[in-house]
């Protein structure tokens, strides 16, 4: 039997006992949970997962700070997304995306102390769930640790209070790293290619989006051109993370250019959208509000791609330089 609109639900990443289901639509079940965010789940997911005798997940506390994280970014985005969840493999590749050192979570707790600072100096009041799901912790035990670890090093002052939660600030120390990691990826040559390897499309990447890419001044790099012997999963991720944006080529709607493009929002990197126009109408729903650069053919790409990297990215620091 399905939840009414607005009934109390167990939250099957955090087990808190109050979430909420907002709603329902397009075979989608909308629940909005204290600690980690909104999300949706598929409708059969809502029957398994938003009971009282639901199946505990396999690293839910990784999830659900990757779901709290992904909502604070796209708020910040302009963008009213949430995490969705239609099968046991997007909760394995949620978990599979989140940091697990000790380093990068005491970092994503720092983020996120600062993306809720308006002016520097400025005292964040934090409550016990957003601690939890901030710091990917499973327990307030956990979140103490990150809190301590970030103070002793001079990332952030404050307290935490008995009744849980806490008041901090980002120091000057804090920015300092927080400016350091971010002006690496300002600085990359490198521009990350999602799209398909279909051989219809060979010709848009070697004649429209590969030129178009460095013009513009950056380096292209799509995967299947790239000598490795890793985990390609692996490989993507790290490539996309030293990259300053990437190319979406939704043509053919393959699931991993969604992918690969909600993984570098999640990162906070700028997303170029390209499709061609007689897929256009086939795009998900999730990504159609985008600004897209349509295209007929391969020749169509490059000066329109060119201009829109450096409208919206800025001239690389490759540019001119090319023989």
């Amino acid at each position: 039997m399905l939840l009414a609109i607005n009934d109390p639900c167990l939250c099957p990443l955090c087990r808190r006992t109050d979430a909420k289901l907002e709603g329902r639509s397009s075979n989608r079940a909308h629940v909005r949970c204290t600690q980690c965010g909104r999300y949706s789940l598929s409708l059969p997911f809502e029957l398994a997962y938003l009971r009282p005798d639901t199946p505990q997940i396999e690293d839910a506390h990784l999830i659900s700070g990757m779901v709290r994280r992904l909502w604070e970014r796209r708020l910040e985005d302009g963008w009213d997304g949430v995490a969705h969840f239609g099968s046991d493999a997007d909760f394995k590749r949620m978990a599979a995306d989140a940091p697990r050192r000790v380093p990068d979570r005491a970092y994503a707790l720092l983020e996120s102390i600062e993306r809720k600072t308006q002016h520097v100096g400025q005292n964040v009041d934090l409550d016990e769930p957003e601690l939890t799901a901030a710091s990917f912790a499973r327990n307030f035990e956990e979140v103490f640790y990150f809190v301590r670890h970030l103070k002793e090093t001079g990332r952030i002052e404050g307290e935490l209070f008995q009744s849980g939660g806490g008041s901090f600030r980002v120091t000057p120390t804090g920015f300092e790293e927080l400016e350091g990691r971010r002006r690496s990826n300002l600085d990359s040559e490198k521009a990350f290619v999602a799209m398909s390897f279909d051989d219809s499309l060979t010709a848009a990447w070697l004649t429209g989006i590969k030129p178009a890419i460095e013009a513009a001044g950056f380096d292209a790099l799509r995967i299947d051109w790239d000598e490795h012997n890793e985990d390609i999963n692996n490989r993507i991720k790290a490539r996309i993370r030293e990259s300053r944006f990437i190319v979406a080529d939704c043509t053919l709607h393959r699931n991993g250019v969604y992918f690969e493009a909600g993984f570098a929002m999640g990162l906070g990197l700028p997303v170029i959208w390209l499709c061609r126009k007689d897929e256009f109408n086939k795009t998900h729903f999730d990504a159609n509000h985008y600004r897209y650069t349509l295209w007929d053919k391969p020749e169509d790409i490059c000066k329109p791609l060119e201009d829109r990297i450096v409208g919206t990215i800025g001239a690389g620091p490759l540019r001119g330089r090319r023989p």
